[in-house]
């Protein structure tokens, strides 16, 4: 479903694209009668836009509710955003992306005082952080050396890197929060696995077949067909072990983006009791059905 509807969405916006196209290629001799098809095309990518724009106000609107909820719920504040905003709009990619970009202000901005979950963290025995902090002073050495000569040559084009490198900086901080104070949780039936704001996904216990602490060789093809739970580091380490899924379920990537996986890999700081911790979820899960 959620392909079938990016697809009529791409071929919409392709299509309006196209006819934009061929009013600057061909001539207006030849184009005379085919303008009500330019105009009919430039209506539709109209209405998709004030249609998805509408969500986002929808999203606005109920934004105190949807707070209330959030501070009302013991779940981690990545999956409880998306569960707070109102059903209609929460399938659409506008909406996914409005919410990503609350958690960006809230991670990069607001949490600093926050004190981080008890639980298994994914990060700490990594470089991720020496990582995010390099590329954050990368960026800021490169806002200060460019800005300024390119400011001389263009104010515009100097205006827009600095403001997207000032956004570069404030995600990376806001990924860099959401992955220290949102360490993996777990219900009696539901596991939650989450990394910054680039990876999440929900694992109910039953849906679990088995715990493989390897997998074999793995192809390019076949590294895209699992769910990667490994933090960033100078040497990319192996997965402690990999959670092989009775049924696909869904894990929610960048920017809202959803996909598929029947393989979820991990590596966390405390792989033995993480494992402890799946095993004995899954055998009372599996005894009380």
């Amino acid at each position: 479903m959620y392909q079938r509807k990016l697809a009529i969405k791409t071929a919409i916006f392709l299509g309006v694209f196209g006819c934009l196209l061929a009013r600057f290629l061909i001539p207006n001799t030849y184009l005379a009668p085919f303008e009500w098809f330019t105009i009919v095309g430039l209506s539709a990518e109209v209405f998709l836009l004030l249609f998805e724009l509408s969500l986002v106000l929808i999203c606005i609107k109920y934004l105190p509710n949807m707070l209330r909820d959030i501070k009302q719920q013991k779940l981690p504040i990545p999956f409880l955003i998306q569960k707070s905003a109102p059903s209609i709009a929460q399938k659409y990619t506008i909406v996914q992306v409005f919410l990503t970009e609350m958690l960006v202000g809230y991670y990069a901005i607001f949490s600093w005082r926050q004190r981080a979950r008890e639980g298994i963290t994914l990060h700490k025995k990594s470089g991720y952080i020496a990582i995010q902090l390099m590329m954050i002073h990368g960026i800021v050495i490169e806002t200060i050396g460019i800005h300024w000569w390119l400011h001389g040559q263009s104010m515009w084009l100097s205006l827009i890197l600095l403001a997207f490198n000032i956004y570069s900086v404030l995600f990376l901080l806001a990924d860099l929060q959401a992955t220290r104070l949102n360490p993996i949780y777990h219900t009696k039936d539901m596991l939650y696995l989450s990394l910054g704001l680039m990876k999440k996904v929900e694992v109910p216990f039953h849906q679990i077949d088995q715990i493989n602490m390897s997998i074999g060789e793995v192809s390019k093809k076949q590294k895209k067909e699992i769910f990667y739970l490994v933090a960033n580091d100078f040497i990319q380490p192996e997965p402690d072990f990999y959670l092989i899924l009775k049924e696909p379920v869904i894990a929610t990537l960048f920017l809202g983006k959803k996909k598929q996986y029947t393989k979820i890999a991990i590596r966390s700081d405390d792989a033995r009791q993480l494992q402890e911790i799946i095993e004995q979820r899954m055998s009372d899960v599996n005894q009380s059905r």
